[in-house]
């Protein structure tokens, strides 16, 4: 079974002795690596469609892991076991996540960590957590086959979170401890910026990019600062 590293990030963010629900689980390539390096003690495989769930079905099947890993059919979190304490959602767009999330509130209530890939809008899932209860215990940055990736890790907190403007923006985690794929990302997303404002740009393009580039450059200053420390 292949193993491609994003998929390695996520399983690695899972805690020891976890109970998870894999939501989209596709070719149950988490699920199965989960269970093989006896990480978790229980573990269900989640899809909403019959093509993928009959694949995942056939993997748990392949894998001889039928009894372990328990298949769903099911949309999103709504049939969510009270076994489940990890919830997973990758490989999706930060908009569904949070859409599935906050569809069913009521089955989050066992659940105390979350492990996310959200592919964009990164902002907005981190400030609908940091909203609902959750603060981030873990970020990984970097690049896989020459895409960006940021998994984390939120868990339950008493208290709501309250971030900085920048800190949900770009990553409390990574402003504290940036990785150098993160430096790199952010350095070219200034570039890149800096490449438009050199357009002949109408004055309200113009300041958006203008807007962006201080926020990388306060963001990287910032995280410049803690990475010599």
């Amino acid at each position: 079974m292949h193993v491609s590293k994003r998929l390695e990030a996520i399983a690695s963010l899972v805690s020891q002795g976890s109970r998870i629900a894999d939501i989209g689980s596709d070719h149950c390539v988490v699920p199965i690596l989960l269970v093989e390096q006896k990480k978790v003690t229980y573990a269900e495989a989640v899809e909403n469609k019959k093509g993928p769930y009959m694949k995942m079905c056939h993997e748990i099947a392949a894998h001889g892991l039928e009894g372990v890993i328990h298949p769903v059919f099911a949309d999103g979190i709504e049939s969510l076991s009270k076994e489940v304490d990890t919830v997973i959602l990758a490989g999706m767009g930060g908009r569904l996540i949070v859409s599935i999330l906050e569809k069913h509130p009521e089955r989050l209530r066992g659940v105390s960590s979350l492990v996310l890939d959200p592919h964009g809008d990164l902002p907005y899932v981190r400030s609908f957590l940091a909203e609902n209860g959750f603060f981030e215990r873990a970020s990984l940055f970097f690049y896989d086959e020459g895409i960006a990736y940021d998994v984390m890790k939120w868990e339950r907190n008493d208290d709501k979170a309250v971030y900085s403007e920048l800190e949900i923006n770009f990553g409390p985690t990574n402003l504290k401890h940036p990785p150098k794929d993160w430096l790199l990302y952010w350095e070219k997303q200034r570039q890149y910026h800096e490449t438009m404002m050199a357009k002949n740009l109408p004055e309200e393009k113009r300041k958006e990019h203008q807007k962006a580039i201080d926020q990388i450059e306060k963001a990287i200053a910032i995280a410049k600062a803690n990475y010599s420390l």
